[in-house]
């Protein structure tokens, strides 16, 4: 339904013929799949000032609320001045076809500074990150309990209770599948869980099928994937999927089969981090 509803466009720039830089761009006619969740803004620019919010001009990740360069450049090219030329470019593209407004989402601190040089207005959001840097020695955190000792006393302790309520009484095993760790059995059971989520709550499209997680475990992008699985007697009940490049690893989607309380924090933040500190990372975007 989404792609039949936007149309993919890529801008460019070019020097002597040269390609230098370039903007993957969506024609949206609704905001499903950004998670920016301007709908509000929508509605607010239709019912109280009679303007048409759509079709509108997006440069994002489709489904894909993660920081990332979102106006490639040629690595000869000096960057900060074609980031200011693509983002006066694309106003006079979205003014030349009608286009309500243009949305850079999800860039870099860098680019936003440059693009709200020339005109734009920053939104700002929030979103739970984790930084591998211990504040009071200025260093990576040595391990999981090290990251603990930096908390308050009552947290601390509200999260050693948490997880041992987990691991010890309900005897369940939380365990990262990483790169060709994520198998058939593993990928099938990270698609079963997402596919639970959209299942349970209306508001939550499935906008991904099961070719596109294979394609995913059987492709080159499988070095990339981070499958957190939560079992119990070697049964699948809960889980996160995950994607991890470099330094950090971005959180995106979860499901279970099971309530059991205090799991979903351990999948989707605790057993990450732990992750994160073990392999030496240096942060987690838990997404949106």
């Amino acid at each position: 339904k989404e792609q039949q509803k936007q149309q993919n466009t890529t801008d460019t720039l070019q020097s002597k013929g040269k390609l230098i830089g370039a903007i993957p761009m969506y024609v949206k006619t609704n905001s499903q799949g950004e998670f920016v969740f301007d709908h509000a803004w929508a509605e607010a620019a239709y019912y109280q000032l009679g303007i048409e919010y759509y079709p509108k001009l997006v440069a994002a990740i489709p489904f894909t609320p993660a920081t990332g360069k979102r106006i490639l450049t040629h690595p000869d090219a000096e960057r900060a001045p074609l980031i200011r030329t693509a983002a006066s470019v694309l106003k006079e593209i979205a003014v030349a076809n009608n286009f309500s407004s243009v949305h850079i989402l999800f860039c870099t601190d860098d680019e936003a500074d440059l693009i709200e040089d020339t005109g734009y207005v920053r939104r700002l959001s929030v979103q739970n990150h984790f930084s591998n840097r211990n504040p009071n020695t200025g260093t990576p955190f040595d391990s999981f309990q090290d990251y603990t000792m930096t908390l308050k006393p009552n947290r601390r302790k509200a999260l050693r209770r948490e997880r041992k309520k987990i691991y010890e009484h309900e005897g369940i095993e939380v365990e990262v599948y990483q790169g060709e760790e994520v198998t058939d059995q593993v990928i099938n059971s990270a698609y079963d869980l997402y596919s639970s989520t959209a299942d349970k709550f209306y508001f939550q499209p499935q906008y991904l099928n099961k070719d596109f997680f294979l394609r995913l475990q059987n492709g080159p992008f499988q070095k990339y994937l981070a499958i957190v699985l939560a079992k119990r007697n070697k049964s699948t009940i809960a889980g996160t999927f995950n994607v991890q490049k470099g330094d950090t690893i971005y959180g995106r989607y979860w499901g279970c089969f099971e309530e059991v309380p205090y799991l979903h924090f351990e999948a989707c933040y605790y057993r990450l981090i732990q992750h994160v500190i073990e392999n030496q990372m240096a942060r987690m975007e838990a997404g949106a």
